[in-house]
């Protein structure tokens, strides 16, 4: 979905802090194949199932004719059909694309998409279903309020699956460097090649970018590492993350495609400050030199904030307000100790371990479940766009 532009020189948006070291102007499309948007009230597909990211691509034809063509599609294909023709279409014919589960067995988001032909013109589109009404992230989309009163929890404290994707073994393919791993479209599709680097807080965001890369056509990268920031004072944490710092810009090097980068590091992770520095301004200091160092191709840097942590005692609370049959997000908020804007984790005074029936929290040390990262993944596409307007 579109988002209005802003004018501030910094963006905070869901739980991110955006910011950009350079900018660079989009790479030029072929002329062949021309990538098209529908209009919000086009997002709509049939049934009355709510979508996001529509994107159009068309070949020998301009986008206004294209816009039209899937307009028409999606009015007519009704559920269940998987060609349509319509006296609006000519001698237009379209079929739907196969729609693709979600990557961790939850029945909450589907992919798909439809190729249109006349002769040699040829227009396609992609679309991502959203999720059911105000579930997860959903409910605290600011634009659009809803309220979840659910008392039930997803995924449960046992979910082997949401473990396995922490772990690494599960939603990315390995075999970059040690700890890295890709995902999104394959590569011969890929219209943008980006990387996720920093410490084991990167890990749950891959699900979010899952969905932004399947919409925008992305391959992704994610060179992570337990304990280690992508930073320049490396030296105060663990011995082998100045390897893994090296290891980073050496792949960026030799990967001359990937333009953006995105990072993110758990903020409690305790350094060694010199003295006359504080722990902030030597950390920051640590980052914005690391980001200095990356090669001139990278022309983006996303900086993600850290999200939410929780306790021991949370999870107790959890487990009790389940069992009473209680809604567990308002039973179990934690108090927020930081006066920060509002967020898909908290308001101005509670962080929530439960927001619309999913789980926030996957263990005490910061780690998010990837179910609530999922539902977050419009919302990380809605603030991106509003980002790439100014690329």
């Amino acid at each position: 979905m579109s988002a209005p532009r802003g004018t501030r020189a910094a963006w905070f948006v869901a739980a991110l802090i955006v910011v950009m070291a350079a900018a660079a102007p989009s790479p030029a499309r072929a002329a062949a194949a021309r990538p098209c948007r529908l209009a919000l009230h086009d997002e709509q597909l049939p049934g009355g199932t709510a979508a996001y990211a529509v994107t159009v691509s068309a070949q020998r034809v301009s986008c206004a004719l294209a816009t039209r063509v899937m307009r028409s599609f999606h009015r007519c294909r009704g559920d269940g059909h998987t060609r349509c023709h319509r006296r609006l279409l000519g001698a237009w014919h379209c079929g739907a694309g196969k729609r693709l589960g979600p990557p961790l067995g939850q029945p909450i988001v589907y992919f798909g998409s439809a190729s249109c032909r006349s002769g040699r013109r040829r227009v396609t589109t992609t679309w991502q279903e959203n999720f059911p009404l105000c579930y997860g992230a959903a409910a605290r989309d600011p634009l659009h309020p809803c309220r979840n009163a659910t008392t039930t929890m997803y995924p449960d404290f046992d979910d082997v699956e949401d473990q396995a994707f922490l772990n690494g073994s599960s939603g990315c393919d390995p075999g970059i460097v040690g700890g890295a791993c890709t995902s999104g479209v394959d590569e011969p599709h890929a219209r943008r090649h980006v990387a996720l680097i920093g410490d084991s807080h990167t890990f749950h965001w891959r699900a979010a970018l899952a969905l932004v890369a399947q919409v925008q056509s992305w391959r992704v990268y994610s060179i992570a590492a337990g304990g280690c920031f992508f930073s320049k004072v490396t030296g105060a944490f663990l011995p082998d993350c100045e390897s893994y710092y090296n290891d980073v810009l050496a792949f960026l090097r030799s990967h001359p495609e990937v333009d953006t980068v995105f990072t993110t590091s758990n903020a409690d992770t305790p350094v060694a400050v010199p003295e006359g520095q504080t722990n902030a301004s030597f950390k920051i200091d640590g980052f914005e030199r690391a980001w200095a160092e990356l090669p001139p191709t990278v022309k983006h840097v996303v900086v993600l904030r850290d999200t939410t942590v929780s306790t021991p005692e949370r999870f107790d609370c959890l487990a009790a307000a389940l069992a009473a049959g209680s809604r567990p997000g308002v039973a179990c908020a934690l108090e927020r100790p930081l006066a920060l804007r509002e967020d898909f984790f908290c308001d101005s005074q509670l962080c929530y371990p439960v927001i619309g029936g999913v789980r926030v929290n996957q263990d005490t040390f910061g780690h998010l479940t990837p179910t609530y990262m999922r539902t977050l993944g419009p919302y990380l596409l809605r603030a991106l766009r509003r980002l790439q307007a100014r690329w």
